[in-house]
């Protein structure tokens, strides 16, 4: 038996603490629901020449990432009513991954409380995910509010320090002037419903002397078989930014648009997919500056946005691309392919610049070892052609990515 050795005033610390508090500590865990993840992504890219996502020329570049994630959820009953909440992670703390070897900090990424007191209604209210078809993993301070009437529910949400970040320059007295006129705060209204057999939404957002933006949705399904369609709109505010690949500063209103159609099918033990989507004339200014990664959205992988690991279009003027992609899956492994075909004109504003066409190929297998674990691996390889220089380019894009959830 290993003994330990206390000071008499540890002792008598110890002892007050397990006669006074060890009841209100059993049942303070009760009903306490701790969920999460751990993942760990291997990321090979080689570029060379024109990606088509930025516009830019990149000769023969190359990096290897090793990436680390983890989530831990915890959700604590305060009461009836009430239920705290708090996220702690490490890696993408902000908005990136945490590479190479360095000790990772833990961060709280959430804090915040749910309110149930009110029937029908939901309140949460401090640091939370962003809720909007326009995030994935972005986070802010702010208020929540759902409440249900059958088959609508209405949201609206004020949000304020959100990590979307922005860096502009201000107009005055119609030149740019060193500065910085924007804030953090998003407003953002919503109405989600479902008829029968058919979903819907329709949001509005505004971001603070940023842009407001509107996006409506449908899908259903049908036996097997899933439709479905999403309209996004993006005005900017008028303001001077660096845009573009020649970082030219910009006097705009410009509206940024993304329509996109899919319908996928289950037969048996395959799965195939097919979607189309088109950005306006107008879309083509590159808002990574702005706090958007793409000219409809904060993140590439939000639904507001439309393609693989390395093609998108969110930011890309007149451009179109259709989507294939077929899986199958056999006990615990599951192999699939996409591909990707697209056609940008426009070429991101600048008048100077070639059209191009796109093609991306990205074969995967997943093995899912068990329900909360699996191991994944993709391959992407893209290719690009100017349509009237004919100059090719190309870039290749591997991950290998393991998870557990819990």
């Amino acid at each position: 038996m290993k003994l330990v050795k206390l000071s008499t005033a540890a002792a008598i610390a110890a002892g007050l603490a397990t006669s006074a508090s060890a009841v209100e500590l059993t049942e303070a865990i009760k009903g306490v629901d701790v969920s999460g993840y751990i993942r760990y992504r291997m990321e090979d890219t080689e570029l060379d020449g024109t990606n088509w996502t930025q516009a830019n020329t990149v000769a023969n570049w190359a990096s290897e990432d090793h990436k680390y994630k983890i989530r831990v959820h915890g959700k604590i009953p305060v009461n009836d009513d009430v239920t705290a909440n708090v996220l702690v992670g490490a890696g993408e703390a902000t908005l990136d991954d945490l590479t190479g070897d360095a000790n990772a900090g833990l961060n709280i990424m959430h804090a915040f409380f749910t309110y149930t007191g009110v029937e029908n209604l939901t309140v949460m209210a401090g640091k939370q995910g962003i809720p909007s078809p326009w995030n994935d993993d972005e986070i802010g301070s702010g208020l929540v509010a759902m409440y249900n009437a059958g088959p609508v529910t209405f949201a609206g949400a004020a949000f304020a320090n959100t990590n979307t970040g922005y860096n502009t320059l201000a107009v005055t007295g119609g030149t740019a002037a060193a500065g910085n006129d924007n804030g953090d705060d998003i407003l953002a209204a919503a109405v989600i419903g479902s008829v029968e057999m058919v979903n819907f939404s329709a949001w509005y957002a505004a971001h603070e002397n940023m842009f407001k933006s509107y996006t409506v949705s449908a899908d259903a399904s049908f036996d097997m078989v899933n439709v479905g369609f999403r309209h996004t709109n993006l005005t900017l505010n008028d303001f001077v930014a660096n845009v573009g690949p020649l970082n030219t500063a910009l006097a705009d209103t410009r509206e940024n648009e993304l329509t996109k159609i899919y319908a996928s099918a289950d037969i048996d033990m395959f799965n195939v997919s097919a979607a189309y989507g088109k950005t306006g004339d107008q879309t083509g200014v590159v808002t990574s500056g702005l706090g958007l990664a793409s000219g409809v959205a904060y993140d590439v992988d939000a639904a507001t946005d439309f393609g693989f690991e390395q093609a998108y279009l969110g930011n890309l003027q007149d451009a179109d691309a259709i989507v294939l992609g077929a899986s199958a899956t056999m006990d615990k492994v599951t192999v699939a392919v996409d591909y990707l075909n697209g056609e940008v004109n426009g070429a991101q504003n600048d008048a100077g610049a070639d059209d191009y066409d796109v093609t991306e190929l990205m074969p995967s297998v997943k093995y899912q070892m068990s329900d909360n674990f699996y191991v994944k691996a993709l391959y992407s390889m893209m290719d690009t052609e100017m349509q009237v220089t004919g100059t090719e380019s190309s870039s290749d894009f591997t991950r290998l990515e393991v998870k557990y959830t819990f």
